[in-house]
């Protein structure tokens, strides 16, 4: 009953049963994102859904892997999540204070669909590293596999990173250290001074 209703309801109730809608089997998260989505005029903007998706809070009833289901489920409508509007999203999601837990998976979803994200994503990872993102171990975890995804780009911003949290990101990503060294040797070979 609430997916046929769900694009009728005013932003602030849609918002409250929002968690129940993502608790409901994936068919039927599926069919109340499309409404809510496709809705005119629209309840939530789809920049906003993501967000407020990204801000439910897992519980037993909702758990974290349903609210990453029902993101990337959003993601399929690519006719509304164009590639601009997945850059607006990403860094609507990273201004967000804390920025939210399923933040670098959306990133690393993004990147996935949307490959021309990159640049962008460079300066994601860039302001990630200003946010000392290694005291955030989910989203350090992701920024590290999201470094290994991009490179030989995001190998400049390792480089950026505290010698210890390099060495950690090394260490949890060991194929990393080849062409972090390559690169580090060009670097030198053209009069750039580089971290040792």
């Amino acid at each position: 009953f609430m997916i046929y209703i769900v694009a009728c309801l005013p932003r602030d109730e849609l918002l409250a049963v929002l968690p129940s809608i993502i608790a409901l089997p994936p068919v039927g998260v599926k069919a109340a994102l499309k409404r809510i989505i496709h809705a005119h005029p629209a309840p939530l903007t789809p920049e906003k859904l993501i967000v407020a998706l990204h801000k439910l809070s897992p519980s037993k009833a909702l758990p974290v892997r349903k609210i990453a289901e029902a993101i990337e489920t959003a993601f399929q409508e690519k006719e509304v999540f164009t590639t601009q509007v997945k850059a607006v999203v990403l860094q609507q999601l990273l201004d967000q204070s804390p920025v939210p837990m399923l933040y670098m998976r959306t990133v690393l979803l993004c990147l996935k669909i949307s490959p021309s994200l990159t640049n962008f994503v460079m300066g994601i990872l860039h302001r990630l590293v200003s946010k000392q993102v290694w005291e955030m171990p989910t989203l350090w975890e992701g920024f590290v596999k999201c470094c290994r995804q991009t490179q030989p780009r995001s190998l400049e911003i390792l480089l950026q990173l505290p010698p210890t949290r390099l060495q950690d990101a090394l260490t949890h990503c060991r194929d990393l250290a080849e062409p972090l060294l390559k690169y580090m040797h060009q670097q030198q070979q053209h009069g750039v001074q580089v971290p040792q």
